[in-house]
């Protein structure tokens, strides 16, 4: 599982946002696939170019708002 939030998506980042199935081509229509993006700001945030899986899609801002340091990482804030 991977998440972008509120993040600045530069030019450098390939607008297909996953450009290879790194050699395992069930990763495009695997569910157990999680690639989520949410906020992001910059040239490549906009996700109509990303590619076609079926795990590779926005999460809506009542699923971005479970993503917190404390839900993240657990445990004690004090340790991080």
């Amino acid at each position: 599982k991977v998440a972008i939030l509120d993040s600045d998506l530069c030019d450098e980042m390939d607008p297909l946002g996953w450009p290879t199935n790194w050699g395992k081509p069930y990763v495009e229509t695997s569910p157990d696939l999680h690639l989520y993006e949410y906020g992001n700001r910059g040239r490549r945030a906009d996700m109509n170019g990303r590619a076609k899986w079926t795990g590779l899609r926005a999460l809506t801002p009542a699923e971005a708002a479970e993503y917190t340091v404390e839900n993240v990482l657990g445990g004690d804030p004090e340790l991080w």
